[in-house]
Parts: C-alpha cells; sequence; structure tokens
C-alpha cells in the first residue's frame, strides 16, 4: 500500500482489495466523501449499524478508540471505524504516540479510515507538515493514503454528464461546461445544484435555461 489517487483507491476498494488503515483528504471534498461511503459500505457490506464506529476527530479518545479496533466484526466482514476531521496537530505528543501504535497494530478484521472535509490538511502548502505528515507517513507505510485534487474544469463537467445519467437525466457536455464554470469549479456546489436540476427535470434533459 501506499500513496495514491481517487481512481485507483476506488477501483482497488470496488475489487474487494481492503487495507487496514486509510486517509482521504484533498482540495475536491466531494471525492473525499464519495470514497469515504464507498470504503464504508464495501466494509461494512452495507450494515452499518452493526459494523461501523463513528469518531469526531475533534474529542477523540484514543484509549477508546484501542478499544474500539480491537472488536470483532458483526454482521459483516470488517470492524469498521471512520474517524472525520482529525487534525493532529491538536494532539498531545502522547496522544499522538497512541494513534501511531493503534495504527500500527491493526487486526486483520478491522477497517480505520481517517477522512477530512473540514479544514486544509496542507495548511495552505503543496504538502502535509508537522503531525499532519507524521501521521500521514505512518499510514502510507501499511495502508492507504489518498489526497482528492481539485478536478479541472472539463473533468469535472464529465463528471456531471455521469452524475446525471446515474440520477436518469440528461446533461449535454455544453450544459455540463456551463454549469461548471457558472459554480467556479466547486464540487460542493455543483452537487447541490445537479440534485436540484435532476429533480426538475425529472428525468428529461437539464438545458441551459434550467
Amino acid at each position: 500500500m501506499a500513496v495514491t489517487d481517487v481512481k485507483n483507491t476506488a477501483a482497488r476498494i470496488k475489487q474487494g482489495d481492503i487495507a487496514g488503515v486509510y486517509y482521504f483528504y484533498g482540495a475536491d471534498i466531494v471525492q473525499v466523501e464519495a470514497l469515504t461511503k464507498q470504503l464504508i459500505r464495501k466494509a461494512t457490506g452495507g450494515n452499518e449499524t452493526m459494523a461501523l464506529t463513528k469518531y469526531d476527530g475533534k474529542s477523540l479518545d484514543m484509549d477508546e478508540l484501542a478499544s474500539s479496533a480491537e472488536l470483532f466484526p458483526m454482521m459483516a466482514e470488517y470492524n469498521c471505524i471512520w474517524i472525520h476531521d482529525l487534525n493532529a496537530e491538536s494532539c498531545r505528543e502522547e496522544q499522538l504516540k497512541k494513534l501511531l501504535e493503534i495504527i500500527s497494530d491493526v487486526g486483520e478484521q478491522t477497517v480505520i479510515v481517517f477522512s477530512v472535509t473540514g479544514f486544509d490538511v496542507n495548511d495552505g502548502k503543496k504538502t502535509p507538515a508537522g503531525k499532519n505528515k507524521k501521521l500521514i507517513d505512518k499510514i502510507a507505510k501499511t495502508g492507504t493514503v489518498c489526497e482528492a485534487v481539485q478536478r479541472t474544469f472539463p473533468e469535472i463537467a464529465r463528471s456531471l454528464i455521469s452524475s446525471a445519467q446515474r440520477r436518469g437525466c440528461i446533461l449535454q457536455r455544453k450544459e455540463a461546461e456551463f454549469l461548471t464554470a457558472r459554480c467556479m469549479g466547486s464540487t460542493v456546489q455543483l452537487q447541490s445544484e445537479l440534485e436540484k436540476l435532476c429533480a426538475h427535470a425529472n428525468g428529461g434533459e437539464i438545458t441551459e435555461k434550467m
């Protein structure tokens, strides 16, 4: 396992090639959320009620996490743990040390996924630094780290066309590019706007006028 991109990560999850620890982050929040949902769905077999434990990274208790990581899965192949928006910079040294120990000793039936959508892991720089880098580097050695970088406008437009098709609607390339430009490439805003447009189109074609 190592540092990889969204496409390869999604493909491996779909194939059932599941790592013990994941770290998803990046400017494209929609892709971070999509990867997280895909992994959780695969690891729990869709049975999130019985096989998923979610923690808020802002108030993560390391002892509680350690206990959860030792549980055996019920009604699913994996015991899945989701940690959202953990900023390692806010961890004391002993907390970070404990966390690194936990992810170094994840059992074969446990999957831990870190997802970040509420802050910039890179802190305005090209790559992570400090304690976040230390955590990411540790995960990269045995698990999977994926940064969802901001896609280009044409890439986003193609994604919108596919998303519209999955919702039973038609979105032509011209209209997809127009919508992308109007939303300045914001994938979060585009997702919201596309949902409304598909509801309005009701299985038909989404026009520029809409």
